[in-house]
């Protein structure tokens, strides 16, 4: 009896600046990309128009927004370096 070769799950990258990362962002912080913009030039105009927490979510939202993607450490954190031997 022969088993079905199971494939394995693709995972989907979101990039950004693109539909997808802005649906997924505004799931997160309640609020699309124009109205965090608006936020920031209004509350930057006149601070009494918005609370310094939603001024924040809204500079936060734009920052991941344009955020890219970077590599940390090309070598995976299980790989271990041998220990020195000592004489």
């Amino acid at each position: 009896m022969a088993v079905a070769k199971q494939e394995k799950p693709k995972h989907t990258l979101i990039k950004p600046k693109t539909k997808e990362m802005e649906a997924l962002l505004q799931a997160g912080y309640q609020m699309t990309i124009e109205e965090a913009k608006e936020i920031i030039t209004l509350r930057e105009k006149d601070p009494s128009l918005y609370p310094y927490d939603v001024y924040q979510q809204a500079k936060a939202m734009i920052e991941a927004y344009d955020a890219k993607p970077r590599a940390i450490s090309k070598t995976p954190g299980w790989v271990r370096k041998p220990k020195p031997v000592r004489p």
